[in-house]
């Protein structure tokens, strides 16, 4: 299970990307990954087939509980600041059975953060080869 959004739009999550990160894994614990997913991406400008992605990408963190048990909450994996302007985030979602990772990149192109991309996979891959 491997998705990636470069861009999505509705409310938005503001502060910094550890702020935004923390609002999105508050809708998500309560389920409402539809609220989660699209506020996170408010402030980019959704284009042809993200839309269908970000739709793809709610329908599978819907049917994550049926796959790997109860969700428990997240942890910080890593919290990398690239540049100035980019900051990678790593969380996992952990569940009864397993944990889904979760690589957030913040992009700060003047002066608010606006999340660029979001990766989420079962595998812990990830981990491995980005720090």
């Amino acid at each position: 299970m491997l998705i990636t959004l470069f861009s999505v739009s509705c409310w938005a999550y503001d502060g910094t990307p550890k702020e935004q990160v923390n609002s999105f894994f508050n809708d998500y614990s309560k389920g409402d990954y539809e609220r989660a997913t699209t506020q996170l991406f408010e402030k980019k400008k959704m284009r042809g087939t993200q839309t269908q992605m970000l739709i793809t990408m709610q329908q599978q963190l819907s049917a994550a509980p049926n796959a790997f048990g109860e969700y428990i909450g997240n942890e910080n994996i890593y919290y990398d600041e690239l540049s100035p302007s980019l900051i990678r985030v790593v969380e996992i979602a952990k569940y009864e059975y397993h944990a889904l990772v979760w690589e957030f990149y913040f992009y700060k192109p003047k002066d608010k953060w606006i999340a660029s991309e979001i990766t989420f996979k079962d595998s812990f891959t990830i981990l491995d080869s980005k720090k």
